[in-house]
């Protein structure tokens, strides 16, 4: 018996061969065996042959069907590693020249893809930026941020008092903490130049927890932080900003032990922190990255009330501390200083820590995975998009696939080909996309609203670059791969002579499918953004408490016309801010002129008290948080808010034997909900507010926001006297026009003190600042749904007017036997707004669950807020009606001798 080739590789190779000459092939390599095995004298040596040829007769995917008879030089099914890249550089070549003969669809395709691609490109950056990156400072995953919780006054996180945070310092092993207070605008002055700049008071040792160093100089010690008296002489040590030490001192290298003035004060420069140095605290620390100078607390930290909670403090786990044993020696300091202060007991304080880092970005990543999830979809339909193009496009390419079929491509052959279209298309889509990116990153930038963190560190890395190779990746895949099957398909079908048919439905439920989901994506999308309109809309009409028409507000430093002289001021600031006031109102166009602190709305300071109606006022569970303002009698007028009851503070009311307050209608209405308020007695705690002689309530007005328009706290109005702020706003009220008020205001600023600092803040700023979050969200929200409704549209076009193409022969018929134009329009849109109505159905699923991830940034609606839904799907109804109608037009127009005759 001759020798035979090994059963398992000859049935193997059967399978791998497909060519006609399948048998042949097989026949000539058992004969080859056969002589190996007499020419080398073994089976063993035979059979690895053998499986050799069995090995490189596997073709890659790209060159299935390329064969060599054997003895033509290689073996059956062998490429090269260089024929491979010819056949790739012919298929490019290939797709470039088809692509170059059909511009309108490379254009189309290439812009749709560009959309989804670019946005994503842009809000990655945005997510990479603030949720993936580790916070700028050494080994940050070890920083922790402390706050205290009031459970008995329902206050998920406050700031932690003094006294607290000296224990924490002495009690919590493995934890090193600082402390930093609320930033102050105060004037630097060097030589003759005096402007304000941003300082924030820290702990000594705040920049030592943070872990880094100055550029030049050093950060402060144990002595720079010792406590002193107020009248201390030595020289306030300032560590300056990289900003403020290239601006007023040019780089100058010789700048440490620089003398210079902090609110009139001896003042040294230390140290300058290097220019990437930036201070990142959670928003509830209401400290922003913008600091200009800092100096050290000196003070005492044990000292002080345990219920004046201001400081707000980081901490540094040690390597050796696990974060557990941090969290539970907090615990048991806290159920300590409840067991031994009434302050914490009656208020059930605890104390949260959590990382640094997700204090900083918790608040925002909801909203960020919402725009990364919103951008997803707008990729989605952007591939859905092209899929169906490309299939409409594979019915005129029938011909073409059909002949190459014909001569010997294969299935696989035409795959690759289309997937190269596929792959080409996408990289040029994603450059554009990276283009586009960049452009809307800088808009970002100027969208964005304060409590975005890190926006300034958004760049395009190659970080993000490979996000979006794999994005176009991802693209090419979602895109690619169901019309290469549908393509392979209708090769075969026709060279087969099947022109109608099974393909043709099946591809076209294929595209329903996919303009469907394009639907029910831009369903969600557009819902989002309409919560978010209802939310603006509803904003806008609660009543702010003022008007801002014709103000113009400024802040002002009272202490700085104050003299230093012998280690102390010699001043009045009543006197000074009387005067400015005074000087100020008796300007030319200005109708009233009143003096406030802090302003509302301000964005950075808040201020926040104690009180309980007078009976109560032993009752520590009674007492409640409200905000307080101390003002002139004249800044109600002039900031425009409504007496409801009771009368105006008045001059006299600033002596302070005689306490009285104004409250606003929220705390009226909460604590005498049926009765008059006026004349009512309040006990105020805090901020130096205790006293034996309750506070008589003489009037009520109007409520006016801290912060913004959901901030609910109610407010208490006192004289300046019981509160005297060394900095103070002054509104002013013009009769006019305000635009060229500015120069006469410094003016009269300059003649009551040529130190006086002025900050001009519009009120009109303050308010859109206020509202800068929720635009923000619905900005961004607007502009990806509105691609999504507009690609969405342009699919059920596409979808509908395919169709239509494959109809024609149907129609011209029905046409041919009577059917009126109406019937035919109203069957192609009656397909078209089925699609647009399933879609539609499954859409307002997604949609709901978005609104419980917007829940946050509603105000005034909820998340199933009806009207929305309803507005959402009878806008995209009607967008569909529309995109289904000139589809239907064209086919209603078709004339049936011209439709016959296409077959």
């Amino acid at each position: 018996m001759s020798a035979q080739p090994p059963r398992i590789a000859e049935h193997l190779l059967r399978f791998i061969l497909r060519t006609p000459d399948r048998d042949f092939i097989l026949g000539d390599l058992a004969e080859q065996y056969r002589q190996t095995v007499m020419a080398r004298g073994g089976r063993f040596r035979a059979s690895l042959w053998y499986w050799k040829q069995v090995a490189q007769s596997i073709p890659p995917m790209w060159q299935r069907g390329r064969t060599t008879r054997v003895g033509e030089g290689k073996p059956l099914g062998h490429s090269s590693k260089g024929q491979g890249m010819d056949s790739i550089r012919h298929d490019i070549r290939f797709t470039l020249r088809q692509l170059r003969r059909n511009t309108g669809f490379a254009l189309t395709v290439i812009i749709t893809l560009a959309l989804g691609i670019g946005a994503n490109t842009a809000i990655f950056s945005v997510v990479r930026s603030t949720l993936l990156q580790p916070l700028p400072y050494p080994d940050s995953e070890e920083l922790v941020y402390l706050t205290s919780r009031l459970a008995q006054a329902d206050i998920p996180a406050t700031h932690v008092a003094s006294p607290d945070f000296a224990d924490i310092q002495r009690s919590v092993l493995g934890l090193e903490v600082a402390a930093v207070s609320e930033t102050v605008v105060l004037p630097l002055t060097v030589e003759t130049r005096s402007e304000t700049v941003v300082i924030s008071r820290t702990s000594w040792n705040f920049f030592n927890v943070l872990g880094v160093p100055p550029v030049i100089g050093r950060t402060f010690n144990v002595a720079d932080g010792y406590p002193v008296i107020q009248t201390d002489w030595r020289p306030l040590p300032l560590i300056l900003s990289y900003g403020v030490w290239q601006t007023w001192f040019s780089g100058d290298a010789d700048i440490i032990g620089r003398n210079v003035r902090i609110n009139g004060r001896p003042a040294e420069v230390i140290g300058v922190m290097p220019q990437s140095f930036a201070v990142h605290l959670p928003p509830v620390a209401n400290i922003g990255s913008n600091i200009d100078v800092w100096w050290p607390s000196r003070v005492d930290y044990s000292t002080g009330p345990r219920d004046a909670r201001f400081l707000r403090v980081i901490g540094r786990i040690d390597v050796a501390t696990r974060p557990i044993e941090v969290s539970q020696a907090l615990t048991a300091l806290a159920a300590r200083l409840r067991a031994e202060h009434s302050t914490h007991a009656e208020m059930g304080q605890e104390f949260d820590i959590r990382g640094l880092h997700d204090g900083v970005v918790g608040p925002v990543r909801g909203t960020l995975i919402v725009f990364l999830g919103a951008v997803g979809f707008v990729l989605l339909i952007s591939c859905a998009n092209v899929a169906n193009l490309i299939m409409a496009r594979g019915s005129a390419r029938g011909s073409e696939l059909a002949v190459r079929t014909a001569l010997g491509a294969d299935g696989g052959r035409i795959v690759r080909q289309v997937l190269t279209e596929s792959a080409v298309l996408s990289v040029m889509g994603g450059a554009v996309g990276v283009a586009l990116a960049v452009g809307g990153i800088r808009i970002l930038e100027v969208l964005r609203p304060p409590d975005l963190p890190r926006i300034a560190d958004i760049s395009m890395d190659l970080r993000v670059l490979a996000f979006t190779m794999v994005a176009t990746l991802l693209a090419t895949v979602l895109y690619g791969v169901a019309p290469a099957i549908q393509y392979a398909r209708l090769g075969t079908s026709r060279i087969a002579g099947d022109r109608t048919t099974t393909g043709s439905r099946r591809q076209r439920r294929i595209q329903a499918t996919l303009a469907g989901g394009e639907v029910a994506l831009s369903i969600v999308l557009l819902t989002g953004a309409a919560l978010m309109v209802r939310s603006f809309r509803e904003m806008q009409r609660v009543p702010l408490g003022f008007d801002t028409e014709r103000l113009v507000t400024f802040q002002t430093n009272t202490l700085t016309a104050c003299p230093w002289i012998d280690g102390s001021f010699q001043c009045t600031l009543r006197d000074i801010e009387r005067e400015v006031e005074r000087s100020v109102a008796e300007l030319p166009g200005v109708r009233s002129a009143g003096a406030v602190f802090p302003l509302p709305m301000n964005g950075v300071y808040d201020r926040i008290a104690n009180y309980t109606p007078d009976a109560l006022r032993d009752d520590e569970n009674a007492r409640r948080e409200a905000y307080f303002r101390t003002a002139s009698p004249s800044y109600f007028e002039t900031m425009g808010i409504e007496l409801l009851a009771g009368r105006m503070m008045e001059r006299p009311d600033d002596d302070t034997t005689v306490a009285v307050v104004m409250v606003d209608q929220t705390l009226a209405r909460s604590e005498w909900p049926d009765e008059n308020p006026v004349g009512k007695k309040l006990a105020i705690f805090g901020w130096g507010f205790d006293r034996s002689d309750a506070y008589e309530v003489i009037g009520v007005v109007e409520r006016v926001p801290q912060w913004d328009h959901r901030d609910q706290r109610p407010t208490i109005y006192l004289p300046r006297e019981f509160y005297r702020s060394i900095e103070v706003s002054i509104a002013v009220r013009t009769a006019g026009s305000p635009t060229n008020l500015a120069s006469d205001i410094r003016r009269a600023l300059n003649s009551v003190s040529p130190a006086l600092p002025i900050e001009f803040v519009q009120m009109q700023d303050l308010v859109a600042a206020s509202l800068a979050p929720t635009r923000f969200v619905l900005t961004l929200l607007t502009v990806f749904s509105g691609m999504a409704l507009v690609l969405a549209a342009t699919g059920l076009y596409g979808v509908l007017a395919f169709t239509v193409r494959q109809r024609t022969k149907e129609i011209g018929i029905r046409m041919a036997f009577g059917a009126m134009s109406a019937n035919v329009v109203r069957d192609v849109m009656k397909r078209g707004l089925t699609i647009a109505g399933v879609g539609a159905l499954i859409g307002l699923g997604g949609a709901l669950a978005l609104g419980g991830l917007l829940e946050h940034h509603l105000f005034g609606v909820t998340s199933t807020d009806p009207i929305s839904l309803l507005a959402t799907v009878v806008v995209v109804l009607a967008v569909a009606a529309l995109a289904s109608y000139v589809p239907a037009r064209r086919a209603a127009s078709v004339d049936p001798l011209v439709a016959l005759r296409t077959e």
